[in-house]
């Protein structure tokens, strides 16, 4: 036995086809006909003012002396406010089925439009501030809007006539994969 595993031919008549792998199991992230994007409240101005914030309740609490207990009560209630912003995230997500979108913390569940129940839908430039009053989940004369940073989204013209917009920070990869299909504007 030893002198067979010796011999240089042993290894080389041997099957490797267990080794390939020419079917794979189709993940997600593999299908060429998806886009999917996570955005999260991540702007630098953003979480500079809630260190102000923080330094403005704080100081003031120290300053004059205030009994340890209301000061842990008030920085807690703080670094809470920065937390829950810091776990916000919009999750979106298009494949054959239609366009999927996910507030974190605001949706339970993902919310989907069917592509056939939109009329039209497009990448655009808008003004979180002055067509939404901002960013989160606003409403406003433009419709929904569900945005976390930016001023690129996906406008969704429903056949009942609503719209939704949904912000994106990819703009040109959303056009592009819209550019396939054939439910355009």
């Amino acid at each position: 036995m030893a002198d067979e595993m010796k011999r240089p031919g042993r290894w080389a008549d041997h099957d490797d086809s267990i080794f390939r792998f020419e079917e794979r199991v189709a993940l997600p992230q593999d299908a060429p006909d998806s886009f999917e994007e996570v955005q999260h409240f991540d702007q630098i101005w953003l979480w500079a003012i809630m260190g102000i914030q923080l330094l403005i309740v704080m100081i003031p609490l120290i300053l004059t002396g205030q009994e340890w207990w209301s000061i842990i009560v008030a920085f807690l209630a703080v670094v809470l406010g920065m937390a829950l912003l810091g776990s916000l995230s919009l999750r979106t997500r298009m494949d054959e089925e239609g366009v999927h979108f996910k507030m974190k913390l605001f949706h339970w569940r993902e919310r989907t439009i069917p592509w056939d129940e939109i009329e039209q839908i497009h990448v655009r430039e808008y003004s979180p501030v002055r067509e939404y009053g901002g960013w989160g989940i606003k409403y406003g004369r433009s419709g929904w809007a569900y945005n976390v940073r930016g001023s690129h989204g996906i406008q969704i013209l429903k056949k009942n006539g609503k719209r939704i917009l949904i912000g994106t920070q990819r703009p040109e990869e959303v056009a592009d994969y819209l550019a396939d299909k054939p439910l355009l504007v």
